[in-house]
């Protein structure tokens, strides 16, 4: 796919030197995956051209020695999931959400929407979900981290999967996933104490 080490270097890159293993892509044959994870984002990507087992830092092309940490635990397949369509994310929104990248946003799924506010404020874009949420919820998140993951979808969408999306939450304080069948990408909240 077209830039999949760009989105995998946006989570690697900013991971501190005090754990090198997550500054590195995880390629694993066995299981045909890639994943990257900075512990407040994972990337897990189906691939099974895969040659060999290893990890690797995309940005010094150094091969890390260690145990790669168990991701596939984080990907879970209960709570609530809700369907949209990847043609919905416009370049107007990715363009407002790169606006906003140092802010939190909100992500409030109700009914059959997915709509976005900036923290305490208005919507600012509307996703149409295809079905009916069960569990209307709020979630607050690095908007970054959105834009990111949401870039990912876009372009998963143009080279790879002509998938819809699914939305899987369970809490405000729990993970939430953007999921096709070729690919994972998990972002976890930000916790707000009332």
């Amino acid at each position: 796919m077209k830039n999949l080490t760009t989105h995998f270097t946006n989570i690697t890159k900013g991971v501190s030197d005090s754990r090198p293993i997550l500054q590195g892509i995880n390629y694993n044959k066995e299981a045909g995956v890639m994943a990257a994870t900075d512990s407040h984002r994972l990337l897990y990507f189906k691939n099974e051209q895969i040659p060999a087992t290893y990890v690797q830092n995309p940005l010094t092309l150094e091969f890390l020695d260690g145990h790669y940490p168990d991701v596939t635990r984080l990907l879970s397949l209960s709570g609530n999931n809700v369907h949209f369509d990847p043609k919905d994310i416009t370049p107007q929104f990715i363009a407002l959400l790169k606006a906003m990248k140092t802010d939190v946003i909100e992500i409030k799924i109700q009914a059959d929407l997915l709509s976005f506010h900036k923290e305490h404020e208005g919507s600012f874009f509307n996703i149409g979900l295809q079905n009916t949420a069960t569990e209307n919820e709020v979630i607050a998140a690095n908007a970054k981290y959105v834009l990111q993951g949401l870039q990912f979808v876009v372009d998963a969408y143009k080279f790879h999967t002509k998938e819809t999306v699914t939305f899987n939450y369970a809490s405000p304080v729990r993970p939430f996933t953007f999921r096709t069948s070729c690919y994972d990408y998990l972002i976890t909240p930000i916790r707000r104490y009332q």
